[in-house]
């Protein structure tokens, strides 16, 4: 989820300033963006035929149509990336969150150091790999 990627982010940060390591961890919201990923709500096959016989009804027809006014093209939805990419947040990003080229403010629970902890330790566990600095 989201907030476990703020997290893991956060964290990484931190054993990143721990460890002395120049490293800047950061993560962003590209928004709703339009790709393929919808072929997983509708499924491969009815995706697949949306692609090469266009819509099979009205109502198909508004519902994406209307849909695909609300949703940034893959390069606006890249825009953020390459931003920071390019080291255009500035000096001190490093464990913030960004959502259209800008800081975003983040819920308490986003901030919280000793789940962000947590959640490292949980996740070397489960996957059995350590990842040191």
């Amino acid at each position: 989820s989201k907030l476990e990627n703020i997290l893991f982010t956060k964290e990484l940060q931190a054993r990143a300033d721990n460890a002395g390591r120049k490293l800047t961890a950061v993560t962003l919201h590209p928004g709703a963006v339009q790709t393929d990923l919808a072929r997983y709500l509708i499924g491969e096959e009815k995706a697949e035929k949306l692609k090469k016989e266009g819509f099979s009804s009205w109502t198909e027809k508004v519902l994406f149509e209307g849909l695909a006014k609300l949703v940034l093209t893959v390069e606006e939805g890249a825009s953020t990336q390459v931003f920071l990419a390019a080291g255009q947040g500035g000096s001190g990003i490093g464990g913030k969150f960004f959502d259209d080229c800008k800081e975003a403010a983040l819920q308490p629970s986003a901030t919280d150091m000793a789940k962000a902890k947590e959640l490292w330790t949980v996740s070397e566990t489960l996957t059995g790999a350590k990842f040191s600095l």
